[in-house]
């Protein structure tokens, strides 16, 4: 038989490739629309709600969110040919931090399937639409490799959740609640099994003392799972539908023999070949899943109708009912025990609010009156300080008293000493300006002096000169003379 390993594992973001990305949240919700592809383009061109170029993981996850967020926003206004229920499941929390949910690893071993299995395998899982926001998908040798946001959506019938996934190996959609499984992988497996009948998968878990452990899930049991929660959503409806009619009615409790053949009518056609311990668990089984759908859809409703009730309590508290007698009243109108409690756990809030309130008014008060207690010492010191400010002003008053008095003593001494100043200087310049006078006439006395002496000067130079120039001349003569007679003396 064809066998598809399975491995979940846990990888660095910045493994994952961007080139790989394969749906984002424009495309995961193409399978919640009513009208055809270009009708569906349409609708996104004309909110201008296109899915950018990223450059990084976080980049992608972030972009994911804003979609999810403003398609939020605009189902307010226009759901258009969406399915109605998605526009409540989208105000759900938590949706703006979709960037902050891991990407999770997933890969399917194709070794151990026949070509004509492996084309399929790659056919379906490169085509299908997967129950999360955001993936990423390729192949490598044998391996198809689904990287996937752990934010994804589960249609529950009467709702769509969205939820993270948990990161576990559920591969069938089974009767426990959506938000506790790997719904993602439980999808996929799904789309598998139901083109591929007569496949099995495998995969591999560690228990707690350490010893690995092989288990394989058949295609067709993972298709069976899914129509046995079908079968017990529909039957639990019938049922809370009977009784919901039986408590307005007033109907007859139903006999044994009518409960039997209720029985005989499931979805488990329980046999008598069966052993009485088979019989007996797979009973057990299908009573517990009828039973906990029936609880969880009754629980649905009363979330659905508790705040109304809550509201309706509320009235009639104002209106001047006691408590117990708006919850009579509520216990009536609604006839339902869990819508009472849920109401109930509100209105315990709004008592445990006034608790709380009237706990914060008492310490209020007693802080309010050490306050007053504060208050009053401050006032008494403030009077204190008061008293010694005004003794601090009158004698501050005379100290400014006998400050203008020096101010203005002073003031006339500066302007006497200022004026002895200037009559000194004015004298003192004024001897100055004499003594200068008197220095040009002797300078311009020396100057004529100077002048006379330069001219006497020039004379002396000039005899002196004449008297040089007639001693060289005589000097001559005397020369001429004294060898005229050297030789006279020698003719001699």
């Amino acid at each position: 038989m064809n066998t598809i390993r399975i491995n979940i594992s846990r990888e660095s973001e910045e493994s994952v490739r961007l080139i790989d990305l394969w749906q984002t949240p424009i495309s995961a919700l193409r399978v919640f629309w009513n009208g055809d592809n270009q009708e569906y383009e349409e609708f996104f061109e004309k909110y201008h709600l296109t899915w950018e170029e990223t450059n990084s993981i976080y980049e992608t996850k972030q972009q994911a969110a804003d979609i999810l967020e403003r398609l939020a926003q605009i189902f307010k206004q226009d759901i258009a040919q969406f399915d109605f229920r998605l526009a409540t499941a989208l105000k759900g929390r938590g949706l703006t931090s979709m960037q902050e949910v891991e990407i999770a690893t997933l890969r399917f071993d194709m070794q151990e399937c026949d070509s004509e299995c492996q084309e399929i395998l790659q056919d379906i899982f490169f085509h299908c639409t997967t129950r999360s926001f955001l993936d990423f998908r390729r192949i490598q040798g044998f391996e198809l490799i689904l990287n996937y946001s752990r934010r994804g959506y589960f249609d529950e019938g009467e709702r769509i959740g969205i939820y993270t996934a948990r990161n576990a190996y559920n591969l069938k959609d089974g009767i426990k609640n959506s938000r506790d499984i790997n719904f993602i992988l439980s999808g996929l497996c799904l789309e598998i099994a139901q083109k591929l009948p007569h496949c099995q998968f495998l995969y591999t878990y560690v228990t707690g003392v350490g010893a690995s452990i092989d288990n394989i899930v058949a295609a067709a049991d993972i298709v069976q799972a899914k129509q046995n929660r079908l079968a017990i959503k529909e039957k639990a409806k019938e049922e809370l539908r009977a009784q919901k009619a039986k408590t307005r009615d007033s109907l007859a409790v139903e006999s044994l023999e009518q409960k039997l053949m209720q029985a005989s009518t499931t979805q488990f056609r329980m046999q008598l070949e069966d052993s009485f311990d088979e019989y007996f668990e797979k009973g057990f089984e299908y009573y517990n899943a009828k039973e906990l759908e029936k609880f969880h859809m009754r629980l649905q409703k009363a979330k659905e109708n508790a705040k109304e009730a809550y509201t309706y309590i509320r009235t009639q508290i104002d209106e001047g009912l006691s408590l117990k007698e708006s919850l009579d009243l509520v216990k009536q109108k609604y006839r339902d025990e869990d819508t009472l409690n849920l109401a109930s756990m509100l209105i315990a809030r709004d008592i445990l609010e006034i608790s709380k309130k009237e706990t914060q008014i008492a310490n209020l008060k007693e802080e309010l009156t050490l306050k007053e207690k504060e208050y009053k010492k401050l006032y008494e010191q403030i009077a204190k300080m008061e008293q010694t400010i005004s003794s601090l002003r009158g004698s501050l008053s005379e100290k400014v008293n006998e400050f203008n008095l020096y101010k203005e003593k002073a003031k006339e001494e500066l302007e006497d000493f200022a004026q002895k100043a200037k009559q000194a200087v004015q004298e003192e310049l004024q001897q100055l300006i004499q003594e200068k006078e008197e220095l040009e006439i002797e300078s311009s006395e020396n100057a004529t002096l100077i002048d006379r002496l330069n001219v006497e000067n020039q004379l002396l130079k000039e005899n002196l000169n004449k008297l040089e120039q007639h001693i060289k001349e005589l000097q001559i003569e005397n020369r001429d003379l004294y060898a005229f007679k050297i030789n006279h003396q020698d003719s001699m």
